[in-house]
């Protein structure tokens, strides 16, 4: 049975993931500095002479001095775009819109020349559009076309209309295969790229898979300390990180690399007080023109390859820390580094400045990018507020192609509304019918499914929308009633195989069945023990897993059914430190379990459970409400979205976790 009836004394919630030894944070800078920024580094992307596209072709440069162009400078260019787009910076239509200069560069890779292999060379000529082989006849490498393939990935999302044209590039045009069979996706550069081959179903490959565990073997393996700060020993800069905390689903060990590798220059900065943003870039010196600054080089620390010259602070790595981490020494390198440079050119961003105060003005694709990729970041993580008002918890599911919320109205009508890839919202959509509590929504073979409690009684009704890649594409099924009372809302999980449902039952027990790709459905399972709120449940690895708030406590327990032997095969509960008032919430990536709850302090708060089932600590997000947050893993860009009612008021407001 249970532990739930067990009188436990209740520990506290524990507070956010500190920034340790990190200095005081600065004042969250405001949005509309964020767009500043952003906008000052767009203008990098113009398309007039001396600019970074090349009017006739619409192809991208890497440097406004530098004709040519590599395929992760074309990564970078789809990125910035997409950037500019949800950022507000770039209409949809016209000419040189976000929809032409796609268009301009998908039509290209049609085209483009390419190796003996089926592969496309390592250099273009941004006005010809031909290989450069005046440069280089080499054929690309694993990491730029890795760069490449990730912003493709996102592409599909962000025009589904070019999903079949961007899978015939990767996988028919191109020799991806080839690049995902050889040996060269070292450290965590190899970890980062390797996102974009597994992003299009190249995880099989042995290079490929090995690189995915790259990140996890460099954090449990062996270390080197620096100024107070311990650090894997590998190979260790902060672009690669940054690419990875922008540009690939999250990863708390992710996370907690990128903060080490970052106090680690800030502690170097106490001692030496000299600028510390160490990265990869030009160096506007005859030799060498290009550098790596490596905090970690294997045993070593603070190298730089390939021969050593003055640190250079970069203006990008700065600007990425300060989105990430926003301390008084971000904010005030990101200010020297500006005012030092001159500020923003009409082609955006200079490079940076030497720890001996020489300007390194270059103006490249890169660091650009990452500014804009920065103010995105940050314009994702603000809370933003969802017009129509709501009194109850939402709930919150995705499709390929878009992030679904479900509530319920001031007049209990069910409502739903949906986000596209690029930000954008649909309108609202009544959903026939009335219930008293929120409804719950999932994406289950191809349709997007609500089951709501009935308003005034305790039944339990189900029904769906159809969809086609991921947007409705027709009418309400109309609605089924589902067997077996519930007084609370219920709560959904799909596998490709089984939609599951979880109730409480009249008496505060726990059941759960589910529903076949058939519509044939199981019997209701009970698992041991109590609860006052809605049980949660999401997929995890191979088990059902549920989350519950203990009947007449705070106390939150977790569990899991294994899939395989359902409905058998129950672990028994587990009991996570922290209370609630309220029930949990729970969604999943490929290497994490999330789960969100509102503190006894109405404060909003989630933490992880990793592969092997170590729980993080609990992470806060600012704001408060006065029911259950909802969140729910975007599968379009892997991202975790919080969605959730203001304490006091009955707005709605979403932000990324």
């Amino acid at each position: 049975m249970l532990a739930l009836l067990i009188g436990l004394q209740l520990t506290p919630i524990a507070g956010p993931i500190e920034i340790k030894a990190a200095k005081t944070k600065g004042s969250a800078l405001p949005n509309a500095t964020w767009l500043k920024w952003a906008g000052n580094a767009w203008r990098y992307y113009g398309v007039s002479e001396g600019l970074g596209v090349n009017s006739t072709t619409g192809l991208p440069l890497a440097a406004l001095i530098y004709i040519y162009f590599t395929f992760w400078d074309l990564g970078t260019y789809l990125y910035a775009i997409m950037d500019a787009s949800r950022l507000g910076l770039l209409v949809k239509a016209g000419t040189w819109g976000s929809d032409d200069r796609v268009n301009r560069v998908v039509n290209w890779l049609q085209i483009c020349q390419r190796t003996s292999n089926n592969l496309p060379y390592l250099w273009y000529n941004s006005e010809t559009g031909n290989a450069a082989t005046e440069l280089s006849s080499e054929e690309t490498n694993v990491s730029d076309y890795g760069q490449f393939l990730i912003a493709m990935y996102r592409l599909k999302t962000f025009r589904p209309d070019l999903a079949a044209t961007v899978d015939n590039i990767v996988n028919v045009r191109f020799n991806t295969a080839n690049l995902a069979g050889r040996p060269e996706f070292g450290g965590i550069y190899g970890w980062y790229v390797a996102h974009g081959y597994k992003y299009f179903g190249y995880d099989s490959y042995t290079p490929v898979h090995d690189a995915l565990g790259n990140l996890n073997q460099m954090m449990n393996g062996p270390k080197v300390t620096t100024y107070g700060i311990t650090l894997p020993k590998n190979w260790l800069t902060s672009e690669p990180l940054q690419l990875g905390m922008f540009f690939v689903e999250s990863d708390p060990q992710l996370t907690e690399l990128t903060r080490n590798v970052y106090l680690a220059q800030e502690k170097r900065h106490d001692a030496t007080g000299k600028w510390e943003a160490w990265t990869e870039g030009s160096t506007a010196l005859p030799n060498p023109t290009y550098i790596y600054e490596w905090i970690v080089a294997g045993d070593a620390t603070w190298v730089i390859t390939p021969s050593p010259i003055t640190p250079i602070a970069y203006m990008r790595t700065a600007v990425a820390y300060q989105a990430l981490f926003d301390t008084s020494y971000t904010l005030s390198m990101v200010d020297y580094l500006n005012t030092t440079l001159g500020g923003p050119t009409v082609g955006g961003y200079g490079d940076g400045v030497d720890q001996n105060g020489r300007l390194v003005p270059t103006l490249v694709d890169r660091t650009n990018g990452i500014i804009m990729a920065a103010a995105r970041f940050i314009h994702q993580r603000t809370w933003s507020m969802l017009d129509g008002p709501t009194p109850d918890a939402l709930a919150s599911a995705s499709s390929s192609s878009r992030l679904y919320v479900a509530a319920r109205g001031m007049e209990n009508g069910i409502w739903y509304r949906s986000m596209d890839g690029l930000g954008s919202w649909s309108m609202w959509v009544q959903v026939p019918g009335f219930t008293d509590v929120r409804p719950a929504v999932a994406v289950f073979n191809n349709r997007l499914y609500f089951f709501c409690k009935q308003q005034g009684a305790n039944s339990i009704w189900y029904g769906y929308y159809p969809l086609t890649d991921g947007a409705v594409s027709g009418a309400f099924s109309g609605w089924t009633l589902l067997d077996g009372p519930t007084p609370s809302a219920v709560s959904l999980a799909a596998s490709p195989d089984y939609l599951y449902v979880a109730a409480r039952g009249m008496d505060g027990s726990i059941w759960h069945r589910r529903m076949s790709t058939g519509e044939a459905w199981s019997a209701w399972f009970q698992i041991p023990g109590y609860t006052d709120v809605a049980p949660a449940i999401t997929i995890f690895k191979s088990g059902l897993c549920f989350a519950c708030k203990q009947s007449g406590a705070f106390t939150i327990w977790y569990s899991n059914v294994t899939i395989s032997t359902y409905p058998s095969g129950w672990s028994g509960w587990s009991r996570l430190d922290g209370p609630t008032p309220d029930a949990a919430s729970l969604t999943t990536s490929s290497n994490y379990l999330y789960l969100a709850a509102r503190g006894t302090d109405d404060g909003i708060w989630y933490r992880t459970m990793d592969l092997s089932g170590v729980w993080s600590a609990w992470t806060g997000s600012l704001g408060s409400t006065d029911v259950s947050p909802a969140i729910t893993t975007a599968i379009f860009d892997g991202n975790q979205y919080l969605v959730c009612k203001q304490k006091g008021s009955t707005t709605i407001w979403y932000r990324v976790a």
